[in-house]
């Protein structure tokens, strides 16, 4: 009887634990490009890396360190600002949305030696690019679900379909 007792609070011990465990709720995929938009403007690479997926990261590997930074760098820079969703087809498995927003403009004039070799004067392209000015643009990005969780597979320039299966909404 002592056994059987003891059980019986055990168990009831285990599902009240695992009652009060919360699990964090899976991100759509909306949330996570907002979260690769924010990890690249805080400059946190490894951040972005894990919202790629498997196949993704695998190619960013092989770019070695530097590069990969680099790269993060200039997306990071051109990282669209006011983006709103303006398409999405979902599926159990692969997500597309497409996207509008603005991005910055960057003025770069090249002048050249007297040899004709391009020259390109770091602080002139500076002092030029201060004043920030922005450009529309279209964005494509494809998800897949990995482990549960939706993951970034392609990002593009790409217009949305001319109907929208769903309203536009403004991502924050």
């Amino acid at each position: 009887m002592k056994k059987i007792s003891l059980f019986i609070i055990i168990l009831t011990c285990l599902i009240f634990i695992s009652g009060c465990t919360k699990k964090e709720p899976q991100a759509s995929p909306e949330q996570v490009y907002t979260k690769y938009l924010e990890a690249l403007k805080a400059e946190k690479w490894d951040d972005a890396m894990k919202l790629f997926s498997k196949e993704q990261r695998r190619k960013f590997s092989g770019l070695g360190k530097q590069k990969r930074e680099s790269a993060f760098k200039l997306a990071g820079v051109f990282a669209p600002i006011d983006v709103e969703v303006v398409g999405k087809e979902e599926g159990e498995k692969t997500a597309h949305l497409w996207f509008k927003g603005k991005v910055m403009k960057l003025k770069v004039k090249i002048d050249t030696d007297t040899e004709g070799k391009p020259m390109v004067d770091g602080a002139k392209l500076r002092k030029e690019n201060q004043k920030k000015e922005y450009r529309d643009v279209d964005i494509s990005v494809i998800f897949r679900k990995e482990g549960g969780r939706w993951k970034i597979e392609k990002i593009s320039s790409e217009r949305p379909p001319s109907k929208s299966k769903h309203p536009v909404k403004v991502l924050h």
